[in-house]
């Protein structure tokens, strides 16, 4: 498989996101790109049809899956990876902020690589998870089986599973639920 994986584009005025998915091209060997195109555009249908399949297949396939903010902080992409056991890699705690009630642990299962970094001379972040992936196998394969029990909870289910725990329509009803209504 793949040691990292960027799925996406990026637009001029995303900096950060440009210089991830510049760090990902850059190191061929380690790093898969799927370029989405331009997201103004895209056709929807032909979308989830036709590109869908390859990028969770290239997802699945990969140990990394970078997750650089881009329109907005928040990316539908750090619950197809974790659904599909790759570590997400995120460059700033605004990614994980609102999702509490799914995450609630999330540095168990998500990379955080500084933004401050990215800027730096000779830092790459593609480089540097193949380090840290080397230097903590231990810790690679703790998150990956965190991800295995949480993946259950971070997706929708049309078959409930009791025995895989609470599917992610049910984690938010148990939260929704705890909260008294309002006068």
């Amino acid at each position: 498989g793949n040691l990292v994986s960027f799925i996406g584009s990026a637009r001029a005025k995303e900096k950060l996101r440009l210089q991830v998915y510049e760090d990902c091209l850059n190191r061929p060997g380690k790093c898969m790109v799927y370029d989405t195109g331009d997201r103004d555009s895209s056709n929807n249908q032909r979308f989830h049809q036709n590109v869908a399949p390859l990028m969770y297949r290239m997802i699945a396939k990969s140990t990394f899956c970078l997750q650089a903010p881009g329109d907005s902080p928040t990316r539908k992409g750090i619950f197809d990876s974790l659904s599909l056991g790759c570590i997400p890699v995120i460059f700033t705690k605004a990614s994980v902020a609102g999702y509490k009630w799914h995450l609630p642990n999330w540095k168990s299962v998500v990379i955080l690589i500084d933004s401050g970094w990215m800027g730096l001379r000779g830092f790459n972040a593609v480089d540097w998870l193949h380090q840290w992936a080397m230097t903590y196998p231990q810790e690679l394969v703790g998150m990956q089986q965190s991800i295995q029990r949480l993946a259950y909870s971070v997706q929708y289910s049309t078959q409930p599973n009791p025995a895989r725990g609470r599917d992610g329509f049910e984690v938010i009803l148990d939260n929704v639920l705890e909260y008294p209504l309002m006068p």
